[in-house]
Order: C-alpha cells, then sequence, then structure tokens
C-alpha cells in the first residue's frame, strides 16, 4: 500500500518540500493515495500517527483532480473525526471564495518562482530575454479532446506545417487513461478528426526519440524563438493550472491560453499581462460550455496565425514580456501563492 501520510522527517523525496515551511513542525500530511487505498482500510485511525489536536493537512496540491472523486466528501469527514483537517487544493475556485477547511496553494506557480517544478530538484532553465525571431508555437502530449479539436482546426485549415508544431501522441498506440476522449467531440467533430488522424504524431527533430517530449522542457531553443505560446491546458473542464501556462511566462512569450472556464482571468488577477488588447480572451474565457468555449478560441488562434503578425505584437511588447517574467519570480508573487496558510490559519 502506498503511503497515505507523510511528515517532514520521513519525506525522504523532499515531495513536499515546498510545503513544509509553511505548515507547523512535525506536521502530518495526509497524501492524495488514501483516496486509492481508503476502501481497504477498516480503521483509519490506526493508520495515522495520534496527532492530538493537532490539525493534519491533506494535500491536493500535485492531484487536483481528486476533489471530483466520488467519496472525497466522505474522506474529509473520516478525517475530520480524527483532528482538525485543512485541505490543500490548487484549485483557484478556492482563492476567489475562501473556505475555513480549504487552503488555496498553486504549487506549480509557486515553484516555478522558486525556478523549480513541483520540488527542488526539478530544476527549471529560466532562460534569458532574447529577441524572438518565429511567431508561433504548440506544444502538445496527451491527446485530450481540446487538443485534438485545436489539430483538428490547424489541420483542417492546412497550417499544421506553417508554425512550430508538435503533437507526440501516436493513435495507433494505446495511451492508457486517454481511451475516451475521441468521444468528447461532437460526431461532426470526432468524424472530421478520424479522418486527419494518420498525420500524427508530429514531433519536433529533437523529439525523435521516443520517451522525449518538448512539451516537459522550458531549456529548449524554441521558447526562445517564437513570439507566441498556444497553451493546451492538461485539464480544459477543471479549474486548476499546470506548468504548462507557467512556460510562456518564464520565457518571454505572449500566452493564448486554451483552458477552463476563467483560466486566463485567473492569470490576470495572479498580476499578469494576458495581452487583452492582442489575444480578445475575454470572448472566450468565461463561457461555460466547454465545446462553445474550444470553438470560439480556435477560431481566433486559426484567424491569427493566417492574418496576425506576431512578431510585431511582441516587438511592441516587449516590456510587457519582461514584467510577466518578473513577476513570475518575485516576492510578491510567492506571498500571493501562500497568501491562505495565513488567512486559514487555526
Amino acid at each position: 500500500m502506498d503511503p497515505i501520510f507523510v511528515t517532514e522527517k520521513i519525506d525522504t523525496t523532499s515531495s513536499r518540500a515546498y510545503l513544509w515551511p509553511l505548515i507547523p513542525k512535525d506536521s502530518v500530511v495526509i497524501t492524495q493515495n488514501i483516496v486509492y487505498t481508503i476502501s481497504e482500510i477498516s480503521n483509519l485511525r490506526a493508520h495515522l500517527p495520534d496527532v492530538g489536536d493537532q490539525t493534519i493537512y491533506y494535500d491536493l496540491s500535485y492531484s487536483p483532480e481528486v476533489l471530483d472523486t466520488e467519496h472525497i466528501t466522505g474522506i474529509f469527514d473520516q478525517l475530520k473525526e480524527i483532528a482538525p483537517l485543512k485541505i490543500i487544493v490548487n484549485e483557484y475556485k478556492k482563492f476567489y471564495n475562501p473556505h475555513k477547511d480549504f487552503i488555496f496553494f498553486p504549487l506549480v506557480f509557486y515553484s516555478y518562482s522558486h525556478g523549480a517544478y513541483q520540488i527542488p530538484k526539478n530544476r527549471v532553465d529560466l532562460p534569458k530575454f532574447v529577441k524572438k525571431i518565429k511567431p508561433f508555437m504548440s506544444l502538445n502530449n496527451r491527446p485530450i479532446w481540446h487538443r485534438i479539436w485545436l489539430f483538428t482546426e490547424l489541420a483542417s485549415n492546412n497550417l499544421l506545417n506553417s508554425f512550430d508544431y508538435s503533437f507526440v501522441w501516436n493513435p495507433k498506440i494505446n495511451c492508457p487513461g486517454m481511451e475516451h476522449q475521441l468521444d468528447l467531440l461532437p460526431d461532426q467533430k470526432r468524424t472530421q478528426a478520424e479522418s486527419m488522424l494518420d498525420l500524427l504524431p508530429i514531433r519536433f527533430e529533437h523529439e525523435k526519440h521516443i520517451d522525449f517530449n518538448a512539451d516537459q522542457y522550458t531549456s529548449l531553443k524554441i521558447h526562445n524563438e517564437c513570439a507566441v505560446n498556444i497553451v493546451t491546458e492538461s485539464c480544459p473542464n477543471l479549474g486548476f493550472l499546470t506548468e504548462k501556462i507557467c512556460k510562456p511566462l518564464a520565457c518571454y512569450q505572449i500566452p493564448i491560453l486554451l483552458s477552463h472556464a476563467g483560466a486566463t482571468q485567473f492569470c490576470v488577477d495572479a498580476g499578469f499581462d494576458m495581452f487583452e488588447d492582442i489575444i480578445p480572451w475575454r470572448t472566450w474565457d468565461s463561457i461555460e460550455d466547454e465545446q462553445e468555449r474550444c470553438i470560439v478560441a480556435c477560431k481566433f488562434i486559426v484567424e491569427y496565425i493566417k492574418h496576425g503578425d506576431a512578431l510585431a505584437d511582441w516587438n511592441k511588447c516587449q516590456d510587457r514580456v519582461i514584467a510577466n517574467r518578473e513577476r513570475l519570480v518575485s516576492d510578491d508573487f510567492k506571498k500571493f501563492c501562500t497568501a491562505q496558510f495565513n488567512f486559514c490559519t487555526p
């Protein structure tokens, strides 16, 4: 059974290295593993150390999808019977609506502000500022439905070879957990997508090795070359953001965010410039219907690639992309990411 709790003393992998300084010394942190093993546990109290009346912390900053699991409320209730509970999440709804049981902690943003990804040893190569020489890029890995939708729009408009685009999914190879993503497309869009799947995978030259995917790195030359980064976030139906949006902020790029409702607005509220005068993100960002939001965003993306001048747009706002990078690594942004640890202390 995977461990259902961790303390700083036994955290040999430093998996919560950024969390320990933010909570009281000797705290017990419940891991995301509990949701997968709770059915095997008859006496939860017996599996946890005696904490008395000390608060325990259920850390879901790594696994926000757990909030949507069927029995999550029951797990919260069981933990509350043992000790006071704080649930650490990176779902941005808790930023807008603070709750006494939750602590909003955007772990990926916070770790990027320290030049790392999730844990300190996963260092991120934050590049120096250089002039952009190419207009667009988009890196795509897993076959999530909104990425398939964007791919279909780009392919049907003969745009796949007109900018730096990769989609490393091979439809001929099973991708665990992704088997039903095509089912999420409307019938006409699915038929259109299936007729184009033989174009995949699309890889950069340096991605030819099957274990190397460009979407996992920021040290690549392409981030320094391209002015606009079309970001397809990991979960378009869940309210959290990953390292994918951090990359254009870190690499002095203009981002276009294809994600869940309110994602771009959250970036603005977090202190970042999302270039509303160039990218009309308000026309889709607040649309709750996932497919309609994707339709509006993809329509703009296609038109911008066809008729826009991304390099000219980037050249006129160099000071703004620099300001975004400075915000990302600033002490003020670190305080923003950890503000609710102060707000929600018992």
